[in-house]
């Protein structure tokens, strides 16, 4: 007894000398004394330099603890700052560990900054951290995995992040992160809370971030759930004014087997002044072992827009795959929607492939049908069937389109080749057999109807954004059999289209149309809306033309036109003001419609006798033949300015000077017509006796309203002057009795004799 009692009295001795001798160190242990060691080991290690500014605080019993003021981590070999923290603490209770369980003290992180980096060379600013993939040897996890890990909690607060990813140029960054949990522990889930600000450029990206969810984890398994999750996000993102963003659902993380669990994503916001609202849903997906399987995906898009909308829902059934390579016999597309006094329904079916992993997906036989009502289409409605295949590359960033379309008396087939996504670029080649424009097309926007000039007004001032064409670099081909478009008819159209940097091509392009043929080229640069066209025409009907094309019905006769033309403007009434260039026609077996000279010329005797000129509106039944018709223009300022007009009749001989205002739609121009010796032609039996004489014939107004002004009064002053010259001299002299000559100053004025003799030439 005595032996048991000396030996108790020996071990209680040795307790309390422990005791004392615990709490000497812990009285006297001084941390701060170690910064140097502990700042040099981590340049040893890492190259990076560690600073610990606030002071070190150490507990041994019953918890063992650290807590740390302020402290950074240098980039390696550099001065500037990979991460800082404003204060970390965190403990573990020491007894717990003999019975081999790691029970956790609430874990507490204050104002960590990081600065993560993506090098464009690959790798990052933080491997040296992460440590090699053999670095434990495997026996880490396997004493880890006797061990119960239980944490009381994870409070981080005030937390900056900032990842810059160098090869794409784009930088992110997480600021006043907070997460907070309750007790973390592999037998039962914790809950958590989550805010974040988000923000980032290329893309633009500025959201606010607040969640909530279950989680529990394994750490020795590699296991971790996230259950009831429920994020929701707002603010801008890529063009996107993010008005709610909801996340809901289950993630399960296994080192072979990862899970969703009834995801459900909503969005809710605007692009400009569209709406968009989208539901994503996948009730069921699991990837293990290499393979992929998912139930169902199903997305309902819908789109709002202020002349209509649409609505489209995507379903996939039945997704299969191994690896990152998937499949499904039964992708479907149901849309329908509005588009001003359209409406639009319709459908396409695919199987669809793809490689996640590739970035690389096929639809593999695309067939569709699209049914359009409205008050504008042949019959009230046009049906349109679709069939073709898809390929989209992610990583280079191209996709391929085959479609061929029939609709109506129409087919369409188009080969489409997107070599880039932003800024769009695509190859293409377009082929239709036939096609009439006109018939999809409101009557307003065919052509402008005659003599409603406020309308015409309007229309003029209408701006002409072509903005469209700096977002899209396009290189192809088109092919159309026939077409109809606001009314002229063409056919065997050929183009050669270039699009780059907001200016388009069309060159070479051709055609045949109204009997002849075409050929030129169209250039259009958005940068400064600047136009230029030159167009060859060659053995034209010209009045089916002018009809169809501008609704005139001016001129008529077959053959060339040639247009050199230019202008810049942001309507269609400042092209027409600011047009320069030059023009030629050359026509032959035609006729001017709204006068017949010929007519004018019979009606001489009663002109004369009546006043010395005469004015009378066009008439569109009246025309004057001709069997040549020539002229050249030259254009500035719209104004379109002739000096050599030469046309050729039977009976007659008009030659002329003037312009056309062309961005005034007005004719300010100054004929002259010659009676030449001829027994054919239009009148020219009657107009025999009438040869040499010349009427000069103005034409002015606008294009609605053209007028026709026969100056009598000039043409006897003509003949005055020349009333030595041909047939109507001599019946001047034989009237006056002067012979052949007349002396200056002779009898009464001359001008008046001259009227009084053509009043006598002319009478019966």
């Amino acid at each position: 007894m005595k032996l048991l009692k000396y030996a108790l009295a020996g071990i209680a001795a040795a307790a309390a000398i422990a005791a004392i001798g615990v709490a000497v160190l812990i009285a006297n242990f001084d941390a701060n004394k170690f910064k140097a060691d502990l700042a040099a080991a981590v340049k040893d290690r890492t190259q990076r330099t560690l600073a610990i500014e606030g002071a070190i605080k150490l507990a041994f019993f019953p918890k063992i603890g650290i807590e740390l003021g302020r402290l950074s981590l240098s980039e390696p070999n550099a001065g500037a700052v990979f991460a800082a923290v404003n204060s970390a603490r965190v403990s573990v209770e020491l007894l717990p560990l003999l019975s081999k369980q790691i029970v956790v003290d609430r874990v507490a992180i204050d104002g960590l900054r990081a600065n993560l980096i993506s090098r464009k060379a690959g790798g990052s600013n933080f491997d040296d951290l992460m440590g090699g993939p053999g670095a434990t040897g495997g026996k880490t996890n396997e004493a880890a995995a006797g061990l119960n890990l239980q944490i009381a909690g994870v409070d981080i607060s005030n937390t900056e992040l900032q990842w810059t990813d160098e090869a794409n140029k784009r930088q992110f960054t997480i600021k006043n992160l907070q997460f907070k949990t309750g007790k973390l522990s592999a037998a039962k889930p914790a809950k958590f809370e989550l805010a974040l600000h988000l923000a980032a450029k290329h893309p633009e990206l500025d959201v606010q971030i607040s969640g909530s969810g279950s989680l529990s984890f394994d750490p020795p398994a590699g296991h971790y759930r996230l259950e009831n999750l429920a994020v929701s996000a707002s603010g801008t993102a890529a063009g996107l004014a993010i008005s709610k963003l909801d996340v809901e659902g289950a993630l399960d993380f296994k080192p072979d087997a990862t899970s969703i669990d009834a995801l459900l994503v909503k969005f809710s916001g605007k692009r400009g002044s569209d709406g968009i609202d989208a539901t994503l849903g996948i009730p069921k997906a699991r990837v293990a072992k290499g393979a992929i399987k998912a139930d169902r995906i199903s997305l309902v898009l819908k789109l709002a827009r202020t002349d209509g909308g649409i609505e489209a829902t995507l379903n996939v059934p039945g997704m299969q795959g191994s690896g990152s390579a998937f499949k499904s016999a039964g992708l479907t597309l149901d849309f329908a929607g509005k588009q001003g006094d359209n409406s639009f329904k319709g459908g396409l079916a695919s199987p669809v492939s793809g490689n996640v992993e590739a970035g690389r997906y096929q639809l593999s036989r695309l067939a569709g049908n699209v049914n359009v009502t409205g008050p504008n289409l042949p019959k009230g409605a046009v049906s349109v069937t679709l069939t073709g295949n898809a390929a989209v590359d992610l990583p280079k960033k191209n996709a391929q389109l085959n479609l061929a379309a029939k609709f109506n008396q129409s087919s369409i087939d188009a080969k489409l080749d997107l070599k880039q996504f932003e800024p769009l670029a695509l190859a293409f080649d377009l082929r239709v057999d036939q096609i009439n424009l006109d018939q999809y097309l409101a009557p307003g926007n065919a052509k402008q109807a005659p003599g409603n000039a406020q309308q015409a007004k309007s229309a003029a001032a209408t701006p002409i954004d072509l903005s469209a064409l700096k977002a899209v670099n396009a290189n192809g081909a088109i092919n159309i059999g026939t077409l109809q478009v606001s009314g002229v008819k063409a056919a065997d159209i050929n183009t050669r289209v270039r699009l780059a940097d907001g200016r388009l091509e069309l060159n070479p392009h051709s055609a045949r149309l109204y009997q002849g043929s075409t050929a030129g080229a169209l250039t259009i640069d958005a940068n400064g809306n600047r136009y230029s066209l030159k167009e060859n025409l060659s053995g034209v009907n010209i009045g089916p033309l002018l009809k169809d094309l501008a609704n005139k019905d001016m001129l008529e006769g077959r053959g060339n036109l040639a247009l050199d033309l230019n202008s810049a403007g942001s309507s269609v009434g400042a092209l027409k003001s600011a047009l320069g260039g030059s023009a030629r026609i050359n026509l032959k077996d035609g006729a001017l419609k709204g006068i017949n000279l010929a007519e004018t010329f019979r009606k001489a005797k009663a002109a004369l006798g009546a006043k010395a000129a005469t004015e009378q509106g066009a008439k569109a039944q009246e025309k004057t033949d001709f069997s040549e018709l020539s002229a050249s223009f030259a254009i500035k300022g719209g104004i379109a300015h002739n000096e050599d007009l030469s046309l050729k009749s039977p009976f007659l001989r008009v030659s002329g000077s003037g312009d056309i205002n062309i961005g005034a739609d007005t004719i300010d121009y100054l004929a002259k017509a010659s009676v030449v010796s001829t027994a054919g032609g239009q009148g020219g039996k009657d107009l025999a006796e009438l040869k040499g004489l010349t009427v000069p014939v103005r034409l002015s107004g606008p294009y609605e309203a053209l007028k026709y002004r026969v100056d009598f009064g000039a043409m006897v002053g003509e003949v005055a002057k020349e009333k030595a010259k041909g047939a109507v001299t001599k019946a001047i002299g034989e009237k006056l009795g002067i012979g052949g000559t007349q002396q200056s100053g002779q009898g009464a004025d001359l001008k008046d004799q001259a009227r009084k003799a053509l009043k006598g030439l002319f009478g019966r």
